[in-house]
């Protein structure tokens, strides 16, 4: 069975964004790709590239293990992934569940806070990040 390596996961994560675009205009996978970078082992860059696939774009866990998605890799992006019509206590709580997860948020979150955001986010990503490390 073929595994998932770092560079599938960076090239998975630019093809389902391909054409996606911020909120400033720039490519959406530039976003995923920053995250990346804040990480260190293979895990983390490969839930860092795919961190907003499942939630993004039309891709399922189902296509991603036939990629070659590892388990923990698995688990940590189900955990990352906000489901419609959760809250943002509730999602948070989910993310906690894996220490994986948990650092690939934090680094979402901080790439997301250095786009200029608007003062509820800013207010929202605080009470994200103290709940997550409060989980570590």
């Amino acid at each position: 069975m073929k595994k998932m390596t770092v560079k599938k996961a960076k090239k998975i994560c630019q093809l389902a964004h391909m054409g996606q675009t911020r909120i400033d205009g720039s490519p959406y996978a530039d976003h995923p790709i920053a995250v990346a970078k804040m990480m260190d082992t293979d895990d983390e860059k490969i839930v860092a590239y795919l961190h907003d696939v499942l939630e993004d774009t039309s891709l399922t866990l189902k296509d991603l293990h036939k990629e070659g998605l590892n388990l923990q890799c698995s688990e940590a992006l189900f955990n990352i992934t906000h489901q419609q019509g959760e809250s943002y206590k509730d999602y948070l709580h989910r993310v906690s569940f894996s220490r994986l997860s948990v650092k690939v948020k934090i680094a979402d979150i901080t790439h997301n806070i250095s786009d200029t955001p608007t003062p509820e986010q800013v207010k929202k990503y605080r009470k994200g990040i103290k709940i997550l490390l409060r989980s570590l």
